[in-house]
């Protein structure tokens, strides 16, 4: 990651709430509002992410730096969207759509805009 990501990262961190509780990295929460969140997901290692869906979350995430590869399936376990993003390339979830992310390069950097973030509609099918 260059100097200038590095600092700015680290400016947005030190000014927002990070979530570090992951093996693929952590995100820093810039607004959770009832109806719309605003985070960044730095995926630091290969690790992929939780297979898991929302019954109410609606999210669109945005690969700002890095490759990320991103799966999608429906609730019957149907591929929706299987891909490695490359910067500037985005994907819509839908609400009960399960889905993983991992890192093709690391550090990689998501945005995440989605619905209101509510760690009691995430549920883990793996």
């Amino acid at each position: 990651m260059n100097e200038f990501m590095r600092d700015w990262l680290t400016e947005i961190a030190e000014k927002n709430e990070i979530d570090d509780d992951h093996d693929w990295g952590y995100q820093v929460r810039m607004v959770n509002e009832s109806g719309y969140c605003g985070k960044f997901l730095v995926l630091e290692n290969h690790d992929r992410g939780g297979y898991h869906y929302h019954e109410k979350k609606k999210e669109t995430f945005i690969v700002m730096r890095g490759h990320v590869t991103v799966r999608v399936e429906g609730s019957e376990g149907q591929i929706v969207f299987s891909k490695t993003l490359e910067r500037g390339e985005q994907v819509t979830i839908q609400p009960l759509e399960r889905h993983w992310m991992k890192a093709f390069s690391t550090p990689s950097i998501v945005l995440e805009v989605s619905t209101h973030d509510d760690d009691e509609d995430t549920y883990y099918v793996q």
